[in-house]
């Protein structure tokens, strides 16, 4: 066991650094889509997350609407 006080040699380290290569895969990469400009908003939502905002959204009015009524 080493010493933690001591500075580790290359002799104490598992793997030289060329042999931490990435393995070989042979998936094609994905295909890149098309080029955006300066500019695009890219929102990463899931359809789900895109229909449950609307939902929120929707009781947000509908809750607002029904508190105007009381209020009359």
């Amino acid at each position: 066991m080493t010493d933690p006080k001591k500075p580790l040699d290359e002799a104490d380290w598992p793997l030289a650094v060329g042999d931490m290569a990435a393995p070989e895969v042979d998936e094609e990469p994905p295909k890149p889509g098309p080029p955006r400009q300066r500019g695009d908003v890219v929102i990463p939502l899931s359809p789900g997350q895109i229909i449950g905002g609307f939902a929120v959204l929707a009781g947000l009015i509908i809750m607002a609407r029904r508190r105007r009524r009381k209020q009359d």
